[in-house]
């Protein structure tokens, strides 16, 4: 295997998965961790998209050249789309192929979410991107969740949600003229042209996530402060009050959406009463510290 870059005597991958992308960390392993660790991107691995034959390519293709598969001996993968038992086979058939001598755990997003935030600890866990979900954490297991409703009937709060209520605010001709010209600018097309991306375009989530950043922009305007504000307000409403221990344990978020807009969220969860403990970008650094942790 000459064409590998860098090998351990044994080596632990941790793995975040999205739709998009997917991140791979391989950190050396036994008496103590290396010092540096060996990071991959590979394309997204949601079962949801993605059949048990791609994802064996993506391995062969993506990683093989780069890590010595036989010295991998456990391998954490935490992804979109693996909520659900049947779907979690689609990756776990190819990954215990390709790592023939590792213990494979598969586990959603979500869960990820939960130990890259609070690790044994208990907690109110969520993931504010493109999409949104929450759920309750006793330290080991979720205990307790907020169904995901996806953009079109729920999703408050996230980068799907934003996008949708600028957009629409943008047809509907609520929007202030100056910033309508400017979001002309932004996202150009006749009205039918965009709706035609809403209800006929492809992965249309992420067009109406993509809006987020002219909210950044123009995050201080009033109108764009307001709309973020009643975003943020529903997100606490629909998804963090329905925990009856909300007020009590403490609350973590990570995601796009949550990072970038820490302080409208931050002021929007203290006007529903509760605060956010803390924000992170995403669940990487959160991961490999627990897990350097558990196995030093």
């Amino acid at each position: 295997m000459s064409n590998k870059i860098r090998t351990f005597t044994a080596m632990l991958a941790i793995v975040d998965s999205g739709s998009t992308k997917t991140d791979w960390y391989f950190i050396g392993t036994g008496n103590r961790f290396a010092e540096d660790e060996i990071h991959l991107t590979t394309q997204g691995l949601n079962p949801y998209f993605v059949g048990s034959d791609e994802i064996e390519r993506c391995l062969e293709k993506e990683i093989y050249p780069f890590i010595d598969n036989r010295q991998v001996d456990q391998v954490y993968f935490y992804g979109s789309g693996c909520a659900d038992d049947y779907k979690k086979t689609t990756l776990y058939t190819p990954l215990e192929s390709f790592f023939p001598n590792a213990m494979v755990q598969v586990e959603s997003d979500l869960m990820g979410a939960a130990v890259a935030l609070f690790g044994d600890e208990p907690g109110i866990a969520g993931i504010l991107g493109t999409g949104a979900s929450v759920c309750r954490y006793d330290g080991q297991r979720i205990v307790e969740r907020q169904p995901s409703l996806g953009y079109i009937l729920g999703d408050e709060g996230s980068g799907a949600h934003i996008g949708l209520q600028l957009l629409r605010a943008y047809l509907y001709r609520d929007m202030p003229p100056a910033l309508a010209q400017a979001f002309e600018a932004f996202c150009p097309g006749t009205p039918t042209e965009l709706l035609e991306r809403v209800y006929k375009g492809d992965k249309p989530n992420r067009f109406l996530g993509s809006l987020t950043h002219f909210a950044g922009e123009h995050r201080d305007d009033p109108f764009v402060k307001d709309l973020l504000q009643t975003a943020f307000r529903a997100f606490c409403e629909k998804q963090l009050l329905k925990f009856e221990t909300v007020k009590t344990l403490p609350v973590k978020l990570l995601g796009s959406v949550a990072h970038h807009f820490r302080d409208e969220l931050t002021v929007a969860a203290r006007a529903c009463g509760m605060e956010i403990a803390a924000v992170e970008a995403s669940p990487m650094a959160g991961l490999i510290r627990y897990y350097k942790r558990t196995d030093g």
